[in-house]
């Protein structure tokens, strides 16, 4: 899908070789084999792998047998390896001028069906029009209403985005005998687990919620996903 290509494209233009918790898409029905095979080949990282049985087997050494450490030879991975040696340069493919000048000020787009969407640039417009529409869905990257619409049948006709609201996206550690976390509505998932990862030595928890959004959903979700709109709302996929 075009989703896990341009996921590729981005390890390969970052030179990145730890890109298992990195691949993937909402839908998880295509099968990781072959996308895997494809991520190792693009950066010429296929062997002959480990079988589970060797003496130097990480899989031993972590007590913990993963299924793609044990690589299992296919058709795809040999037609893939054929490209392993055609590197692309980080400028061979440009961000559009169009794209660079994107700004994220106050916008109201209203949609043929009666549907408003609103972004805010500061907290004072936010409440301004929170008050206007107290019935007004506020979203930060999109990724639940497809589902509340399609399985909870709601139907939203005001939208505000918080995503250009500064004070929505902050997250500050409070240093205090509870040692608790102040977690912005707007925080992505991805700001997220590198807060968790710097303040991991000193909080249990915060360690171990970072384990565990480094293998929640993909890297495209979690960089639009915030804990409040895509966590806290308990989806049933």
């Amino acid at each position: 899908s075009p989703g896990f290509i341009m996921t590729l494209y981005e390890l390969v233009q970052n030179r990145e070789h730890d890109f298992e918790d990195k691949i993937g898409n909402l839908c998880r029905c295509t099968g990781y084999r072959p996308i895997l095979d494809a991520a190792k080949a693009i950066e010429g990282a296929t062997t002959d792998g480990c079988t589970g049985n060797c003496a130097t087997c990480g899989c031993k050494e972590n007590q913990v047998a993963d299924v793609e450490d044990c690589v299992i030879g296919s058709c795809t991975k040999t037609k893939v390896s054929a490209y392993s040696n055609q590197k692309i340069e980080p400028d061979d493919i440009k961000l559009p001028e169009e794209l660079s000048k994107i700004c994220f000020d106050e916008l109201a787009i209203r949609g043929k069906d009666g549907t408003t969407w609103y972004r805010p640039s500061s907290f004072a417009q936010l409440l301004a029009l929170k008050q206007s529409y107290p019935q007004a869905k506020l979203v930060q990257g999109n990724t639940e209403i497809g589902i509340e619409t399609k399985f909870k049948h709601c139907d939203y006709k005001v939208l505000i985005s918080m995503a250009s609201v500064q004070e929505m996206s902050g997250l500050s550690f409070i240093d205090t005998e509870e040692n608790f976390v102040r977690v912005g509505g707007a925080a992505t998932l991805t700001e997220l687990y590198a807060f968790c990862l710097k303040f991991q030595e000193k909080n249990e928890s915060l360690k171990a919620i970072g384990q565990m959004l480094k293998w929640f959903a993909s890297a495209q979700i979690r960089n639009a996903a915030s804990l409040a709109g895509n966590v806290a709302t308990a989806s049933p996929i």
